[in-house]
């Protein structure tokens, strides 16, 4: 029996017939399994809702915009970057109109295949940091499988490019192998996730912790992954992002972004079994690039092309 959230399992003395038993027993496995078998916690979570997509305004210093972080350092800057075929360079755009503010080259790095970037906490020692992930497969002829880090410029209003050096990099393995990813996201504790890009979306989630920045590990494997729980019918995810609490995750896919909540004592990968929610999305075709706001109130796309628009969603 069933009282005040308690399932009740009685042991009789003498048996009743075999199928009111039975019955019984049915209804407490089944109401136990629903507790303890479950992926969803229990506790009622609230999931946010944000407003249709505002224009901003046009991109127009990419012609491939494959991937979007917003800067910690530099308030209302974007950074934004070519898919392959451009060299190491990030672009600084206004979060405001688009306009190009700074073009950054990172010196040490080699673009063989950006496929997304991501903004966060550089080490144990403070500040802020770009991660950029060289993770795309070069269109079949094999990813290279890199992850650099530099330290955010300040963006000012003086004339010329920044150059910056690559701070740190990894290399890291798929195990098992993943042809391609187009999704790197780091979180407020510096691990980072890789997401294979895999047919009707049911991507692979790969973990490197913080840690592999202090070892000499001349390569890393990735592996324990984890499958989103999609089924886009087309090859996904393009790009995600995880918010500067750590607490909440955007996906992006062709036809849709995917949101997930993190709750607490629970991890980003394990999250990532939970069944997300849909939230709102101005379709264009080849859109890659997604990104939270620095404080977390909304979020951004752009589409690949020449003068693409700009969206925000603001969170209601």
């Amino acid at each position: 029996m069933y009282r005040a959230g308690v399932v009740y399992c009685s042991v009789f003395t003498r048996p009743p017939p075999f199928m009111k038993m039975l019955t019984l027993l049915l209804a407490c496995f089944s109401f136990l399994g629903q507790i303890y078998g479950s992926s969803v916690p229990l506790k009622t979570r609230a999931f946010p809702s944000f407003l249709p997509g505002t224009q901003l305004g046009h991109v127009n210093a990419v012609e491939e915009a494959s991937g979007l972080c917003a800067s910690r350092v530099n308030p209302n800057i974007l950074y934004t970057h070519n898919d392959n075929g451009d060299g190491p360079k990030l672009y600084a755009i206004s979060a405001l109109t688009g306009e190009l503010k700074k073009t950054i080259h990172v010196h040490g790095a080699h673009n063989y295949d950006w496929e997304d970037i991501a903004c966060g906490p550089c080490d144990v020692n403070g500040g802020d940091c770009v991660y950029i992930g060289d993770i795309g497969d070069h269109s079949g002829d094999g990813a290279r499988n890199i992850i650099y880090k530099i330290r955010e410029p300040l963006i000012t209003n003086s004339h010329g490019d920044v150059t910056v050096d690559v701070d740190a990099q990894i290399r890291f393995i798929w195990n098992p192998h993943q042809q391609d990813s187009e999704t790197l996201m780091v979180d407020q504790h510096r691990n980072l996730y890789i997401i294979s890009k895999v047919s009707d979306g049911q991507g692979k989630v790969g973990m490197i912790e913080s840690s592999a920045w202090d070892t000499s590990t001349a390569i890393v494997t990735v592996s324990n992954l984890v499958t989103l729980p999609l089924s886009t019918g087309n090859n996904d995810p393009t790009g995600g992002d995880i918010s500067q609490s750590g607490q909440e995750i955007i996906i992006q896919t062709h036809h849709q972004i995917f949101y997930w909540q993190v709750v607490d004592g629970i991890g980003i990968k394990e999250t990532f079994i939970q069944n997300p929610i849909g939230v709102p999305f101005h379709y264009k075709k080849n859109v890659e690039s997604v990104a939270w706001d620095a404080n977390g109130r909304g979020y951004y796309t752009v589409a690949e092309g020449h003068h693409e628009n700009l969206y925000y969603y603001a969170r209601q």
